[in-house]
């Protein structure tokens, strides 16, 4: 059993805010573009995939945690827009290999739940996993100095450096609304695959 079936076994998920994330849904009402392809790294419950099905054609969750998709299919899914094939996926992140490359991938709790000694990978799994010209949308959390984790402490001038050779920064911006207690810790950017 991982760490991460674990936590949720024993509802021990902390960082389960048990809704969607409201600078995502801010963005995605922002959206005209419907994605073909898109993905949610590290999802958990899977709330994030609510407004995310707004915008997408085929919608997939990636996650490793059992529990956490049973939690999904009983909170959540009923609750998805349902013009949007959505599949929630049990993988590792690192190993996986879809079928395609992705027009869109939402990251929020996932980065900052990994060891910081993985992030170089992470960055390289980013790369491999979204196509040329495509997305990657991630609510960078938490931004403080320092931090034990996980949550584990993150910069946005950090994760532009380790995008930098594969991604162009679009924006990275305060949302306007962030869960309780996350106010001033969060950065919402969104980088182009080049």
């Amino acid at each position: 059993m991982n760490i991460w079936e674990e936590r949720y076994q024993n509802e021990s998920f902390g960082w389960d805010a048990g809704t969607f994330t409201p600078g995502l849904q801010e963005w995605c009402d922002s959206q005209t573009e419907v994605f073909s392809n898109v993905a949610a790294v590290g999802v958990g419950t899977g709330y994030d995939l609510v407004p995310l099905s707004k915008v997408a054609k085929h919608l997939f969750g990636i996650d490793f945690a059992q529990t956490a998709k049973n939690r999904f299919l009983e909170l959540v899914k009923p609750s998805l827009n349902t013009n949007a094939k959505t599949e929630y996926l049990l993988e590792n992140f690192f190993e996986y290999s879809p079928n395609q490359p992705f027009d869109l991938i939402w990251d929020y709790t996932f980065l900052c739940a990994i060891d910081p000694s993985e992030r170089q990978a992470w960055a390289e799994t980013m790369a491999r996993l979204i196509k040329s010209g495509g997305t990657l949308l991630a609510l960078i959390f938490p931004v403080v100095e320092k931090g034990d984790g996980p949550p584990f402490a993150v910069m946005p001038h950090a994760i532009h450096a380790l995008l930098a050779d594969d991604f162009e920064l679009i924006s990275c911006v305060a949302p306007q609304k962030s869960h309780e207690g996350r106010e001033g810790k969060e950065f919402l950017t969104q980088y182009r695959r080049k």
